[in-house]
């Protein structure tokens, strides 16, 4: 228990000696900026105006220069900008963090977006056509087999899923011909969501 709490005194003691010494860089940093603000602004005023600063002005450039350095270096040991600064892990923008760029950059082996699934050379392709016009739109028919009556949406998901258990290396041919829907159409999106699903490879493919 005494081992404990003499490790506990001593972190105390670092954290308070650290608190202790960037507050004294802030301070520092506040009288230099000051002092570096009024001498650069009576040098200035010499070399252009060719006379001295008015007193208030000289007083309200030094306030000014001290603030603005010492939010800047306050920002920096406190880590006000991000994860890195003085003790920081490297995170954040420069100059608050360590490494220069941005905070949220991916890491080599982070997550990648998902690919589409690639069709083996040696599926089967189930061709479906995509039905258009106003009979479509009537009936909502707007899928056919080839040597089959028109489908509901309802009833080709239910094909597709006894094709897949059939066969697992199903590939998907969507056929759009001139009178068919467009491919964005929400029949063919449809389509295409469940093959994603589902993990199905989709080939397009377009009648002229």
């Amino acid at each position: 228990m005494n081992v404990g709490a003499n490790q506990l005194c001593i972190f105390g003691m670092l954290d308070v000696g650290t608190l202790a010494v960037r507050s004294l860089a802030v301070v520092g940093a506040v009288a230099v900026g000051g002092l570096g603000t009024g001498w650069l602004v009576k040098v200035l005023a010499k070399a252009i105006a060719f006379k001295n600063v008015p007193t208030p002005l000289l007083r309200t450039c030094r306030i000014l220069g001290g603030l603005i350095v010492g939010l800047v270096v306050a920002a920096w040991v406190f880590n006000l900008g991000g994860a890195g600064g003085i003790g920081g892990s490297g995170g954040g923008w420069w100059p608050f963090g360590q490494s220069g760029g941005p905070a949220n950059a991916p890491s080599p082996g982070g997550p990648q977006s998902s690919l589409e699934p690639r069709p083996s050379p040696s599926a089967s392709t189930l061709r479906i056509h995509m039905r258009g016009g106003n009979e479509a739109q009537d009936d909502q028919r707007f899928y056919f087999i080839e040597g089959e009556k028109p489908l509901t949406w309802t009833e080709l998901e239910k094909v597709l899923a006894e094709k897949q258990k059939e066969d697992q290396s199903l590939v998907i041919g969507i056929v759009i011909g001139k009178k068919s829907v467009d491919e964005q159409s929400q029949a063919v999106q449809k389509l295409k969501n469940w093959a994603k699903e589902n993990s199905v490879a989709v080939k397009m493919e377009f009648e002229s």
